[in-house]
């Protein structure tokens, strides 16, 4: 929505357009609908159209295109390991670029979980580059959410401790910031810690949807509530699981994403 309006406020800002076709490639989550597909890469079209004011920028433009090229006959691995070559040229071009580093990290992750490596190099790659800018800017939302991502396997939850206990400092309104924590917390089996998260998660997805007058249940909130069922189940708490259910069954025929 920021970067439409963005677009709309200067036609001819290239990086607007590419926020355009970077929110619509979520590399974590299932690869892009084909209505999404169609909104990034009309994006990225008019990204190249408009320009960008410095080569790093044009490069950025090209990065996102290498993830959009040929779509229509090209599978979403191929297109994902091209987008992560291209981000590691910037991360390599620009090294004090600390976004380009961030970026670079994700499609680290990405393609790691892709490639189902149980040393997880990619991982620990990404997290090495990720605990750098964190030194840099510990306030940083997007890096500590990334880091979690890079630790979010058994054999290497124990790393993300610190960064899952600091998340939700960081963002305190964010229901996904509060949620998040407890991917590590449910993986080394910190029950407690993973109800109080998405509790918080549940509450400030809540307020979310109160202050956007969202009706029904918003994805945020749902998503939490699986986590806190969960992990409700694991204590032997079950009438507070059954809560839970109860609750779920209330919303979903009114959810709303």
């Amino acid at each position: 929505m920021l970067f439409r309006s963005v677009t709309v406020t200067d036609p001819r800002c290239g990086m607007g357009f590419w926020g355009v076709a970077m929110s619509n490639y979520h590399p974590l989550w299932a690869p892009p609908t084909p209505e999404e597909l169609s909104r990034g890469s009309i994006a990225i079209k008019k990204a190249r159209e408009a320009g960008a004011r410095s080569t790093r920028e044009q490069d950025y433009i090209a990065a996102m295109e290498a993830f959009y090229k040929d779509a229509d006959r090209t599978d979403h691995r191929t297109r994902a390991f091209a987008y992560h070559e291209a981000m590691k040229q910037i991360h390599g071009n620009y090294p004090a670029d600390r976004e380009a580093s961030v970026f670079y990290a994700l499609t680290l992750v990405a393609t790691g979980m892709m490639s189902n490596d149980k040393t997880y190099a990619r991982e620990k790659e990404a997290a090495a580059i990720l605990n750098r800018v964190l030194a840099r800017e510990p306030l940083h939302p997007g890096v500590t959410h990334y880091l979690i991502h890079s630790y979010d396997f058994p054999a290497l939850a124990r790393l993300a401790l610190p960064a899952a206990r600091n998340y939700a400092k960081i963002a305190p309104a964010s229901a996904h910031a509060q949620h998040m924590p407890s991917h590590i917390f449910t993986r080394l089996g910190l029950w407690q810690e993973a109800i109080r998260s998405n509790l918080q998660a549940r509450t400030a997805a809540k307020a979310f949807a109160l202050r956007h007058k969202m009706p029904g249940a918003w994805d945020e909130q749902l998503h939490a509530m699986d986590y806190l069922a969960y992990a409700y189940l694991q204590g032997a708490q079950d009438k507070q699981a059954w809560a839970v259910f109860d609750e779920l069954n209330k919303k979903i025929g009114r959810a709303s994403c």
